[in-house]
């Protein structure tokens, strides 16, 4: 489909010899018909490549083609006007679908998810090449408000920063409190905390929580892979657990079982973890020292050991003075700290 509109100076300019010339609009671009001579220029290139300038006794419609500047004038105000919009609303409509459709995927990303240090630059540049395909939004009036709103869409998002992407996080955890208010209510014996449940939400590309002994970082990561698993961002098989301890990690487990009634997380130790990954690697079991497991025991037999060989070290008396010296030495040092 194609749209032709000629352009004629006024009888004045005519009589000296000025002549006018058409314009012809197509899903290829415009062809510029003047003198007998045509020019073309590619859809993408039109509002980069046109303007109207104001002369002494009226207007032109100026267009810069591969060989040239190329004049239609002088012409009246309206009839400049008239044109330079009929192309201009022609063009917004042309690649209105393209834009609507980047507008739309760049929209869900900044609403459907925590946004990412990683994905932000990615998601500022989409929106810079599109908003390339037109400079600008149209003018009020040109096409439809509905439409034009994709086009401002896009032209505003391509100029976020870092307050924006700050909005755009805060937005998420808010909506996501409210829609997960019952569950970080309930997942624990008492509702988490703020700080416990914006640990639960952040999805940063790495999440680093420092915390204390007692203040629930267990209730945080049972809490955090409900979470998960509830807003539908993970699978069982995506989420590795791991603890130091035995203990810990079967508490973990325990916690699991109980509060989000799921036995299928992968919850394990580093120690246990890392045998796994040789031998899978190895294609078999290391051999591992007999001190390589818990130690919390009395009974454990690298306790055991230790206090073999001190006492051994003890049947020597200039180790066992070193030693007494050592303690008396500590047990001063703390009376100071006491005062």
């Amino acid at each position: 489909m194609s749209e032709t509109k000629h352009l004629t100076p006024g009888f004045f300019w005519r009589l000296l010899g000025y002549k006018g010339g058409s314009l012809n609009i197509s899903e290829e671009g415009i062809t510029l018909n003047k003198n007998k001579k045509t020019y073309f220029i590619e859809n993408h290139s039109f509002v980069k490549k046109s303007q109207i300038k104001e002369r002494l006794f009226g207007f032109d419609l100026v267009f810069t083609a591969n060989e040239g500047q190329v004049k239609f004038g002088p012409l009246s105000r309206s009839i400049a006007k008239d044109a330079y919009e009929w192309l201009q609303s022609y063009w917004y409509l042309e690649i209105f679908s393209e834009i609507n459709t980047a507008f739309k995927k760049i929209q869900s990303k900044l609403t459907s998810k925590y946004i990412r240090s990683s994905e932000w630059p990615s998601i500022i540049n989409e929106a810079q090449i599109a908003l390339n395909r037109f400079i600008e939004p149209p003018t009020k009036g040109l096409i439809d408000e509905a439409k034009s709103r994709p086009f401002e869409g896009i032209s505003a998002y391509a100029k976020m920063g870092e307050i924006d992407l700050q909005k755009y996080r805060q937005k998420h955890i808010e909506d996501q409190k409210k829609k997960f208010s019952e569950y970080f209510n309930n997942i624990e014996a008492y509702p988490l905390t703020e700080d416990q449940i914006d640990a639960c939400i952040i999805d940063e590309d790495n999440n680093l929580v420092l915390a204390g002994a007692g203040t629930g970082k267990t209730s945080t990561m049972v809490g955090r892979a409900g979470f998960l698993l509830n807003s539908d961002q993970a699978q069982p098989k995506d989420i590795l657990m791991l603890a130091f301890a035995n203990k810990a990690s079967e508490e973990m487990q325990e916690r699991i079982h109980n509060r989000i009634k799921r036995d299928d997380l992968n919850i394990s130790t580093f120690h246990k973890l890392g045998i796994k990954i040789i031998s899978e690697v190895e294609r078999g079991k290391p051999s591992l020292s007999k001190y390589a497991e818990d130690n919390e025991t009395n009974e454990s037999i690298f306790k055991r050991d230790v206090n073999l060989w001190v006492n051994e070290l003890l049947k020597d008396n200039s180790y066992k003075d070193k030693v007494i010296k050592y303690f008396e030495n500590k047990d001063i040092i703390k009376q100071r700290c006491d005062r």
